[in-house]
């Protein structure tokens, strides 16, 4: 495995950390799983695909950083989400 994946790898898991535990804090929890997981799978796809196929000359790197910051971006509204459901609950009981 190589240092990019397992950059990647990283990624993933502390996003799906993320994602597992706002599930778990969710009121719709399938509704939030499936449309946090579509929207995963559909930049993730145009990434990978891009990484793999439209990359001559060095320009992977550009999809991998594109990919990372796809990554950082969707935890970090999935952060906020978690947040928001954790006030709620403190402030509804």
């Amino acid at each position: 495995m190589t240092e990019d994946n397992l950059i990647l790898l990283c990624c993933y898991a502390i996003y799906a950390l993320t994602l597992l535990i706002l599930i778990l804090r969710s009121k719709e929890r399938l509704k939030t799983g499936i449309i946090n997981l579509t929207v995963l799978v559909l930049y993730s796809g145009f990434f990978f695909y891009n990484l793999a196929f439209n990359s001559p000359g060095g320009t992977s790197l550009v999809w991998f950083i594109y990919l990372m910051f796809a990554i950082g971006l969707h935890w970090f509204i999935n952060l906020i989400g978690l947040i928001q459901t954790l006030i709620e609950r403190i402030y509804i009981k």
